[in-house]
């Protein structure tokens, strides 16, 4: 029924209103085909009914606050769309005002009226339609046992507004946004009466606030100098430094201790305690479990549940679970998340499933599903170290909610992500290979997710590939540049794995589509794609400019594999550390490949395949723990990639000297100091002439979901 929706909506914002007869209905949203005859089959007009129920349902208890009101008048599939008004909030004379509109009155133009100006209609239209995908059949998508749930709009913004956290007398909502800066700052509101106050103002990103228990004192992280935790007064006057190149604060349930990670050469980090009034911090000993995930406080703040990996160097792919582990330190004992996750169906955990927060006996967390993501909960009572029960759907997921936290009283807190993104390219002048231009939007349409695009310039820097959603499928199309024309390349369903492009821009290669992960689809325009076995492959990474040698990660992310695409034979080329590698990219002369390790930076490594290179042949091409994907200059004489060694996340280079592979100094070439329209992804592709990018703009706001009976979660 969603699809339904989002399809009609669709299509009157395109000019297509037409066309949405039963007959074209009954193909492309219930999947007829041609022989389709809704003289026999009711199934159009049966969904219309259900949703035309499920939307008045809708506009009649979560969506009483939405700006538009999408309705489907019946004997016609062409949806209108009414303009509700709401009153302004009210602006105290001091303190931080409330958020949320107070719904007045909504209009009633004649059926089929419309905003008068087309755009002011398709983004309200765009942002209702995404509103009711978070929340539309809700009841239908959350546990038996939960009863329903109600949700408000917190704080209204373009840009974005993250990292929410509630006192616990729930008045007091502070934030991390973007609104009059360019980066984030620390701001502040009272629930229920008053505006945003800005808390912090720094020249870096203040990130992650939470509140002390007595709603005195503000902890967060900042980027500035070098990144560390701080602690500030709720009126922004007193503010200090009580931790370097730490992350994710947390205070206790008293207030007596901060808890947080913080940096350790050579490992993923350390669990920090650190005392809210002063004085050293100490390492939160875990055993042989390291901490990679937030941590968050049981309610009598003796223990703390993270996300963590044993250490098992060397002993297969890298796993991840949840353990409890004393504040005192001890060894860490897991919960059993895995077999939660498992129970209900949804596969091991990942290295960014962190628990966000932890109150009574529930533990929620995000869970992301291609470019979208979901509040869950699991049941780990106090003084218990077991999960108890499959993890359970709170929210729908139909966008991409993240960061949720549990008030004491019971509310739960997320942020609610509209992202979309773009793909650009930046000229680049051939002799210096510095930019010689501004960056230039390539396509129209915006993707609703920052990760996904994957943009691949063609050799010659006249044709690009990116995937392209339509009507929530994906496809892979080839833009010529100097016409515009789109050429579908490959169609790749309902899911996105990261796909490779031939140097011409002429073929691609797609990993499990079909669903099949043991299976290699060579995919090029007008062509059916053909397979190629591949037992071990996990995602790809390269393809060589004459088509013959594969690079790709074995299905347990440790080794870098080579395939002879022609010959099918395959060989162990190098290994890493689980995980860990995020790009490798053979040179346009095919006789280096550039891998990126997270967290260790770039290395060049010389290709011959007919031999495996030992690691004293790793040549370290970058420090940039954070540069993930990099790619060459076309004349080898150069790499580029995104990184934030300067705070934000900005284009550098690096000369690559040929007599000894070695990389020359780091040179920022293209800055993006700020947040709101920034490459956030990182993903990067360069050619003749140009580079390719993928520009992000983000659009979170904080939401509240509480219970109808007011109870706790």
């Amino acid at each position: 029924m969603t699809k339904f929706l989002r399809f009609v909506v669709s299509e009157v914002l395109r000019e297509r209103a037409d066309g949405l007869k039963e007959s074209i209905l009954g193909e492309a949203v219930f999947d007829r085909g041609e022989a389709f005859d809704p003289r026999i089959d009711p199934i159009v007009r049966v969904q219309a009914a259900k949703l035309r129920t499920r939307l008045q349902e809708y506009y009649s208890e979560q969506g009483t606050a939405d700006p538009v009101e999408i309705e489907l008048p019946k004997g016609t599939y062409v949806p209108i769309f009414r303009k509700r008004t709401t009153a302004a909030p009210a602006l105290p004379e001091s303190g931080f005002p409330v958020a949320g509109p107070v719904v007045q009155a909504t209009e009633k133009p004649a059926a089929g009226a419309g905003f008068g100006r087309r755009g002011n209609l398709l983004v309200a239209a765009i942002s209702t339609l995404a509103v009711v995908g978070v929340l539309f059949l809700y009841s239908r998508t959350t546990s038996d046992k939960q009863a329903p749930l109600r949700f408000t709009q917190l704080t209204y913004h373009r840009g974005a507004t993250s990292f929410p956290a509630l006192s616990r007398d729930g008045k007091l909502l502070v934030y991390s946004s973007d609104r009059e800066s360019t980066h984030f700052s620390i701001w502040g509101q009272r629930v229920g009466d008053g505006t945003p106050v800005r808390i912090t103002h720094h020249d870096a990103d203040d990130l992650t606030p939470d509140i002390s228990p007595d709603s005195r004192l503000i902890v967060f992280r900042s980027r500035q100098d070098g990144g560390g935790i701080y602690l500030i007064s709720v009126d922004g006057r007193e503010e200090r430094r009580i931790a370097d190149h730490a992350w994710m604060p947390r205070f206790s349930p008293d207030g007596a201790w901060i808890s947080c990670l913080a940096a350790r050469p050579g490992t993923d980090g350390v669990l920090l305690a650190i005392p809210a009034a002063g004085g050293r911090p100490y390492e939160v000993a875990t055993g042989n479990v390291a901490p990679v995930g937030s941590p968050v406080w049981s309610a009598d703040g003796q223990s703390l549940l993270f996300l963590g990996s044993v250490n098992n160097p060397g002993r297969g792919p890298r796993s991840y679970d949840w353990y409890l582990v004393p504040r005192i330190g001890g060894e860490a004992v897991s919960v059993g998340f895995r077999q939660a996750l498992t129970s209900a169906g949804l596969g091991p955990p990942e290295r960014e499933l962190a628990p966000g927060d932890w109150n009574l006996d529930t533990v929620v967390f995000s869970f992301p599903r291609d470019s979208s993501a979901g509040i869950w909960k699991v049941t780990l009572k106090q003084g218990s170290r077991t999960i108890q029960g499959p993890a359970l759907p709170m929210t729908s997921g139909s966008a991409i909610e993240a960061c949720p936290r549990l008030s004491a009283r019971g509310e739960l807190l997320f942020q609610r992500e509209d992202l979309e993104s773009w793909v650009f390219a930046v000229p680049l002048d051939p002799a210096t290979g510095l930019p010689a231009g501004d960056p230039a939007r390539i396509t129209e349409d915006a993707f609703p997710a920052s990760h996904g695009l994957f943009p691949a310039l063609s050799s010659s820097g006249q044709q690009v590939t990116f995937a392209h959603s339509n009507l929530g499928e994906y496809e892979l199309v080839t833009r010529d540049l100097s016409t515009g024309r789109d050429t579908v390349l490959a169609r790749l369903g309902k899911s996105l794995d990261r796909p490779l492009i031939s140097k011409d821009g002429k073929r691609a290669l797609l990993r499990g589509n079909p669903p099949k992960p043991e299976t290699i689809y060579a995919a090029s325009a007008g062509s059916v794609p053909v397979p190629r076995e591949c037992k071990t492959c996990g995602r790809l990474e390269d393809w060589s400019a004459d088509g013959r040698w594969l690079l790709y990660n074995n299905a347990s992310m440790t080794s870098l594999m080579l395939m002879d695409w022609n010959s099918g034979a395959t060989v162990e080329w190098i290994r890493y550390a689980p995980q860990r590698l995020t790009r490798a990219v053979f040179s346009r002369d095919g006789r280096r490949v550039a891998v990126a390790i997270d967290g260790s930076g770039g290395f060049l490594i010389p290709f011959d395949p007919h031999r495996v290179p030992s690691r004293n042949e790793w040549v370290q091409a970058s420090d940039d723990a954070d540069a993930q994907y990099l790619d060459w200059s076309p004349d080898g004489g150069s790499i580029y990639y995104f990184s934030r060694r300067d705070g934000y996340q900005c284009l550098w280079r690096r000369e690559v000297k040929p007599e000894s592979a070695r990389a020359g100094d780091a040179l920022a070439i293209l800055h993006f100091h700020h947040n709101d329209h920034a490459p956030w992804s990182g993903w990067l592709s360069v050619a003749n002439g140009k580079a390719a990018f993928v520009i992000t703009e983000p659009r979170a706001n904080v939401w509240m979901a509480t219970t109808s009976s007011g109870k706790p979660f």
